[in-house]
């Protein structure tokens, strides 16, 4: 089995090193870890590497604005599941983060190999398993409908735009919730 690829941006040497180690107490899944220290680093990495996640820590030294991080990662890469490494001070911003599209965060300091392990593990799996379904039982799906994996897209907006494939009007798809 290859390894997940994960791409981690993070400024702290002693955080980076932490997570490698982490990371590499898993027994089941192998990690390959490509660590860079500035944002302007990891965007350099995505435009020449694949990789199957990012860890982005928010407070880096070349992006003042937390948020800024976030978005330009997001524009870089918008069908890579990113989980944000933040600071204690930093959840409610990282909960608004995951509104906005990232898949999960963790909490700096909080952080033990079993839940980094199983978050990066479920977050790529899961990713990895929809476009699958989505490419094998329904190859016509359109590839738009697919950026909702990303969670960059309502429920709403994918109901509408799957009731257009399947040849039903906007609102006449039945809905189960």
């Amino acid at each position: 089995m290859e390894p997940v690829k994960i791409l981690m941006i993070e400024d702290n040497p002693g955080d980076a090193r932490l997570i490698q180690d982490m990371l590499a107490e898993a027994k089941n899944v192998e990690f390959a870890l490509d660590w860079k220290q500035t944002l302007t680093g990891g965007l350099d990495s995505l435009g020449r590497n694949t990789y199957d996640a990012v860890l982005l820590d928010l407070g880096l030294p070349d992006s003042p604005q937390r948020s800024a991080s976030f978005t330009r990662v997001q524009t870089a890469a918008p069908t890579l599941p990113i989980i944000v490494l933040t600071g204690l001070d930093d959840e409610t911003f990282a909960v608004t983060t995951v509104r906005r599209g990232a898949q999960d965060y963790l909490v700096k300091g909080k952080i033990d190999a079993e839940t980094l392990v199983r978050t990066a593990f479920v977050v790529v799996a899961v990713i990895f398993l929809a476009h699958f379904y989505l490419r094998t039982l329904h190859p016509n799906f359109p590839e738009s409908l697919a950026s909702m994996l990303d969670g960059k897209v309502s429920a709403s907006y994918a109901r509408d735009h799957y009731s257009k494939w399947n040849g039903r009007e906007s609102g006449s798809a039945s809905r189960a919730d």
